[in-house]
């Protein structure tokens, strides 16, 4: 923990502690007396507010780090009305409530709470699983990409000094562009077997640009059967999508 964190952190513990105070103060003051039946139900709903907002508080930075910052900042928003709602709730009532009433409303706020957190919480997971797959969509996108070039690079070498073979080794890289260029981008599926294609055809593509740039024209049919073999594959890549 870096001395901007640790600082953070105490400062959180601080904003808790004070609240917690406050909290204690209010709760066990004199007017708890007054109305000793409802004290322990009382109590009971204002602690565990009071844990759930110190939770918030003290996980913030966690919060962020797996929902995102408008879902942590949210969170820790509807819990302190949760938390006020009960403490209002709990003063203005205390002193001529009867147990059950108190319970039934108490539980009905808290059943609230619950839903709405739980939906920032599953909406927050949501955001940041399309983060990471817009993220690794953009990287392998990036990756296939580059070799992409560099493969056109190599064979524009290998060919420089052909007539119609080089020819023919273009036209076949043409076709395999132009397929690669109209299938589904590269990341955007999170299958298995999606990935593992896509694995294969980014290491198949790797071998073309060694072979064509170690035989040169000499293995010219190799790689013309090497390119044939990764439009399959891409054409399979694209039915493995659509299963």
């Amino acid at each position: 923990m870096n001395s901007g964190s640790a600082v953070r952190m105490v400062f959180k513990v601080l904003i808790a502690l004070i609240i917690d105070v406050i909290t204690f103060l209010l709760a066990f003051s004199f007017w708890t007396l007054l109305n000793l039946a409802v004290f322990p139900a009382a109590i009971t709903a204002v602690l565990i507010a009071l844990i759930c907002l110190n939770i918030v508080i003290l996980a913030a930075s966690p919060l962020r780090a797996a929902f995102g910052v408008g879902i942590s900042v949210s969170a820790t928003i509807l819990t302190a009305v949760y938390y006020l709602a009960v403490m209002v709730f709990t003063g203005f009532t205390y002193l001529f409530i009867i147990p059950k009433t108190y319970l039934i409303i108490y539980l009905i706020l808290t059943l609230v709470y619950i839903a709405v957190l739980a939906g920032l919480f599953i909406s927050g997971s949501n955001n940041q699983r399309d983060v990471a797959r817009r993220a690794t969509e953009k990287a392998m996108t990036l990756d296939i990409s580059m070799l992409m070039l560099a493969l056109k690079r190599s064979l524009a070498e290998m060919t420089a000094g052909s007539a119609d073979g080089g020819k023919t080794v273009l036209a076949v890289f043409r076709e395999m562009e132009e397929r690669l260029s109209a299938s589904t981008p590269f990341g955007r599926s999170s299958k298995p077997a999606v990935i593992n294609m896509e694995t294969q055809i980014a290491a198949k593509l790797n071998l073309i640009i060694s072979k064509a740039a170690a035989e040169g024209d000499a293995g010219r049919e190799a790689v013309i059967m090497l390119l044939k073999e990764t439009k399959t594959m891409i054409m399979d890549r694209e039915k493995l999508i659509l299963v």
